[in-house]
């Protein structure tokens, strides 16, 4: 409150600035306080290089999806190829493809779907799984 009690642009006797040789008008409406929150970060070394970090990211988070039924490699191999959409909640190929995906290894994970690092015929990938509305009894991520 002492620096709004001082300020010569709060006090009504000015109603322009200048800034690099422009001027700009302004108009003070109302005054209100405002409670402001201050955060803090603070960094710390995780890996000691990015190769390291990978290794780590890898360890924890790897899946590998193997044995899986003709129905299921096309549910993978088309969300490979752009995106699978599930038509309808007797999707039993998606069903199943969904139990490959624990909640505890996802990279990030939300109440309808997650992030998950996907081993699959010998390249790894990135997997986006969201299976909001299509079936919340069956979902590998629970509600927290």
């Amino acid at each position: 409150m002492a620096e709004t009690n001082s300020s010569v642009l709060l006090s009504s006797e000015y109603s322009a600035v200048r800034y690099n040789g422009t001027i700009y008008p302004f108009e003070i409406n109302e005054r209100e306080n405002v409670a402001l929150s201050r955060y803090r970060y603070t960094v710390s070394t995780v890996a000691d290089s990015t190769a390291a970090y990978a290794q780590q990211i890898r360890e924890k988070h790897l899946i590998t999806l193997s044995g899986l039924s003709e129905d299921e490699k096309v549910v993978v191999n088309e969300a490979i190829d752009g995106v699978y959409y599930a038509e309808d909640t007797d999707d039993e190929a998606f069903r199943s493809v969904m139990d490959y995906f624990p909640a505890e290894s996802a990279i990030d994970a939300e109440s309808f779907g997650g992030t998950w690092l996907v081993r699959y015929d010998g390249e790894v990938y990135v997997a986006d799984l969201s299976y909001g509305g299509f079936d919340l009894n069956h979902r590998p991520v629970t509600e927290e």
